[in-house]
């Protein structure tokens, strides 16, 4: 069922998500996010998304083929991001986070 709260902004696509990930597949999932399906959560990625959730952020994980597609949305729906795993390291996935709500904030 579609979550009406749930608004996607602007999305923002990760670098290199574009070469590697089929359009039909990024765009299933990102329906999949806004329909409130997370996804394939593993325990680490659900003791990740519980944490995100305390600070409002909407949080979706799916396979890939051997990848995980990381699809977050900003607590205030100005925006979503899109990571593929193996693109960014995790310091790098959160200050691309940081980066992509600053460049839309201005």
């Amino acid at each position: 069922m579609k979550n009406a709260e749930l608004r996607l902004g602007r999305i923002v696509i990760g670098e290199g998500i574009s070469k590697k990930v089929s359009l039909q597949f990024l765009s299933d999932c990102l329906e999949r996010h806004w329909k409130g399906d997370s996804g394939d959560a593993s325990r680490e990625d659900k003791q990740t998304k519980k944490i995100l959730q305390k600070q409002g952020w909407i949080w979706s994980v799916y396979r890939y083929k051997k990848r995980k597609l990381w699809i977050f949305t900003e607590p205030d729906g100005s925006f979503t991001l899109v990571l593929l795993e193996g693109t960014l390291n995790e310091r790098r996935r959160q200050e691309e986070i940081i980066k992509a709500y600053w460049h839309i904030a201005d």
